[in-house]
């Protein structure tokens, strides 16, 4: 007697839902701030160039409003400038945690360069701010 022939074996695939990434950028805002830690900086307004990224959940209709509109950025950070802030860092940390805060921003990058910070260079920061909570979603 022969051994039953064993059944073949299919491949099954499971449907997943494409992975998307969407990102709304600001770049090259510049701004005058009253910014800077050394006494010749202080009450001297002093031009910032502001570059910001910002992770977005990918908007499902096609309306101004499913999404952190570029023009909030940029109010947000010209708010900032008419501030006096000591250090560009907390400019930059500051521009990027009120981005995050919009419920459709996942992470929010902000780099920023101070050309008169360093005679001869063109010195800045960058920073990262990722809300945890968010970045799971399906």
């Amino acid at each position: 007697m022969s051994a039953p022939l064993a059944e073949p074996r299919v491949a099954t695939f499971t449907a997943r839902a494409p992975h998307i990434t969407c990102w709304t950028e600001l770049r090259a805002l510049n701004v005058l701030a009253d910014i800077g830690v050394h006494h010749h900086e202080i009450g001297r307004p002093q031009p910032l160039t502001i570059h910001v990224r910002l992770e977005v959940i990918p908007p499902e209709r096609d309306a101004i409003d499913a999404v952190f509109d570029y023009v909030e950025v940029k109010a947000i950070a010209e708010r900032l400038a008419r501030e006096r802030i000591v250090l560009v860092e907390t400019f930059a940390l500051r521009l990027a945690r009120e981005c995050l805060a919009h419920c459709c921003v996942l992470t929010a990058e902000v780099s920023i360069e101070k050309p008169q910070g360093v005679p001869g260079a063109r010195a800045g920061t960058s920073v990262r701010v990722a809300d945890g909570s968010r970045l799971n979603l399906p």
